[in-house]
């Protein structure tokens, strides 16, 4: 079973993302921003997947994006997790390339 972390801070979005999740069979964990960082630099991955899922402007999340990535890749051992960034809006292809040089892939919807 995979194990997804999921970044949201919309409380409501996050409830109906994790039922689509887990009727797939994925086991999921919901955190907010100031959490995400703390799971991910454990030196032994945790998850497999992080969804990092955003409503607002893209281009403000770059940041945190690239230290949640940074986190998953510091101290671990192994592989980190894959990375997807969720976006309500669609971002620039400016900003879409710089989330795909961070190693994440990107979906607008």
């Amino acid at each position: 079973m995979y194990r997804v972390l999921l970044i949201d801070e919309n409380a409501n979005h996050a409830e109906r993302l994790v039922a689509r999740l887990r009727e797939r069979g994925l086991a999921v964990q919901v955190v907010g921003l100031q959490q995400a960082a703390r799971f991910l630099k454990q030196r032994i991955p945790v998850f497999d997947i992080v969804i990092f899922a955003v409503e607002s402007t893209p281009e403000c999340w770059l940041a945190s994006l690239r230290s949640f990535v940074e986190a998953s890749r510091q101290l671990s051992l192994a592989f980190g997790p894959l990375f997807l960034f969720a976006s309500r809006q669609m971002c620039s292809s400016f900003a879409r390339l710089r989330i795909e040089r961070l190693g994440v892939r990107y979906a607008h919807g």
